[in-house]
Parts: structure tokens; C-alpha cells; sequence
């Protein structure tokens, strides 16, 4: 295990790579109370087209939010339960380019570790779940639907891009999520719910070759399969030239565009206020 010292701060943080490619993070914070675990995965709303043991394969939009969903559920308990009688508050979000679960609690690390990593690695999908999920999401949409600033974002970035999947939101659309079906969710999870697709944060007052320990025997075996995920290719013309150099994402580019949109404007402000 290698880690990166920080004098200025007092810390070290502490960096390993998995056999199973699951990269692992920890940054030891001694005498805190309170303990972070994040599980990060590289699969977000924008991950409509991918390319998966040589076939491509396109999914309905708001797949990724809809599978975040349902990866809390467990076929023998309820994740959500189970880490309050641990007394962790837990919860995950999904962003346009990945899906992010995590817990903080003050005791019982060990194991609310063992059942974060359990809850993310472990598919279960029953069809009977689904119409009940699909109500959950469309009152979600609706909620952001009647949000300004979530209306305003949306629409920005269909003006900005003719094609990108960033111009559907998150959550996808009433329409959309009816198409999601269990095995897309399986689909899904095998392609990118992989540990070499994922990494492991850890805070707090916490041994970092014990998280590791508990890493190693708490997710699967390194899969031979890749996947090839065609956000950046299905840009096409939408994109800038230095969009991929810079490794930026779609809301980077729309929030520069912004900024210099709103450069100009204050300009044109500035020179009518003096009369010219």
C-alpha cells in the first residue's frame, strides 16, 4: 500500500489497487468521532450506449437512476434497516457520468462496511419490485419538475447539445423508465458494477490495511470482461475540440459556455450604460 503525505494538513492518505481492480482510497483521521465510507461506480445517465463482451447495447434513459434505486434491496433484508440498527445514515445519488452510494456512522464501522459493499455487489432485481420503483421514480421526476432551477439546467442543456444524453435528465423521463425492465438492470450491473469500474473512499478514525482486509473479502473476483462506454463517441459534433483533451464532462462545458455567455452579455451591458 502506497501513500501521499500532506505536512501542511497533518495527514497521509493511503492508495491500493485491488487484485480485483477495485481501486481503495483511505485517509485516516485520528481522534474523529464520526466515519465516511463513499462506493463510487463509473455508470451514470449518460451511459445509454455501451459496448459490452462485443455487442452494443443501448438502454433506456434514466437506467442508471433507476438502478441505483433498486441496488437497495437485498434478497434476505432491507440495506436501509439494516444500516439504521446500525445507527449509519446511508443514502447514494446518481450523476450524469457516475452513481455514488455511502454511509457515515460513529460506531459499528466494520460492519456497515461489510454491508455497503455487500449491498453494491449484490443483484437483486424481482419483477414484482418494479411497478412499485417506477411510481417512486415518476414522483421523483415531478418533483424536479416543479423545481426552477432543475427546470432551468434541463433546458440549458438542450439548447447547448442537438444529441448527447446529457440533454435527458437524470432521472429519465415517465416514458422511459416503463421500458426499464429487470434484465436491463442485470445488463447493467454486470457491465459496470465490476470493482475494476469502481473505487472505495474511506474517512475517518479508521486502519487502512483493516479497510483494505474488509475490502478484499467483502467484493467479487476481477471479471475478464470490458466495457466500452460510448459517451464521449456519441458526442459527435456537439462536442469541442478540447473537450476530450481536457477530459471535461458535459456540465464542465456548460457551465464555461455559461460563463462566457455571460461575459458577453455584461459587456454589452457595460458599453450601453457608458452610451457607446
Amino acid at each position: 500500500m502506497s501513500w501521499t503525505d500532506y505536512p501542511a494538513l497533518g495527514e497521509r492518505c493511503y492508495f491500493l489497487t485491488l487484485p480485483n481492480g477495485l481501486a481503495v482510497r483511505v485517509l485516516p483521521k485520528p481522534g474523529f468521532a464520526e466515519k465516511f465510507a463513499f462506493l463510487g461506480t463509473n455508470f451514470g445517465s449518460d451511459d445509454v450506449c455501451f459496448t459490452w463482451n462485443g455487442e452494443r447495447h443501448t438502454v433506456p434513459d434514466g437506467t442508471a437512476h433507476f438502478l441505483e434505486h433498486r441496488m437497495f434491496s437485498l434478497p434476505d433484508c432491507d440495506p436501509e434497516d439494516a444500516f439504521s440498527r446500525l445507527g449509519a445514515q446511508v443514502n447514494a445519488f446518481t450523476d450524469y457520468a457516475m452513481t455514488g452510494y455511502y454511509f457515515s456512522c460513529t460506531e459499528h464501522f466494520d460492519d456497515c462496511l461489510r454491508l455497503l459493499l455487500r449491498m453494491v455487489t449484490t443483484p437483486d432485481f424481482p419483477r414484482a419490485a418494479m411497478a412499485s420503483e417506477r411510481e417512486v421514480i415518476a414522483d421523483e421526476i415531478a418533483l424536479y419538475s416543479d423545481s426552477p432551477a432543475d427546470c432551468a439546467q434541463e433546458r440549458l442543456y438542450r439548447a447547448l447539445y442537438r444529441r448527447h444524453p446529457i440533454r435527458t435528465p437524470i432521472t429519465g423521463t415517465r416514458t422511459s423508465i416503463r421500458r426499464v425492465t429487470p434484465e436491463v438492470l442485470q445488463l447493467c450491473f454486470d457491465a459496470f458494477y465490476r470493482p475494476d469500474n469502481m473505487a472505495l473512499i474511506v474517512m475517518g478514525d479508521v486502519d487502512a490495511e483493516r479497510v483494505a482486509e474488509l475490502a478484499r473479502a467483502c467484493t467479487p473476483e476481477a471479471s475478464s470482461a470490458k466495457v466500452l462506454r460510448e459517451m464521449l463517441a456519441s458526442m459527435g459534433m456537439d462536442m469541442p475540440a478540447d473537450f476530450v483533451k481536457c477530459n471535461w464532462t458535459p456540465r464542465h462545458e456548460a457551465l464555461r459556455a455559461c460563463v462566457e455567455l455571460g461575459k458577453t452579455v455584461g459587456e454589452a451591458l457595460k458599453k450601453k450604460c457608458q452610451g457607446e
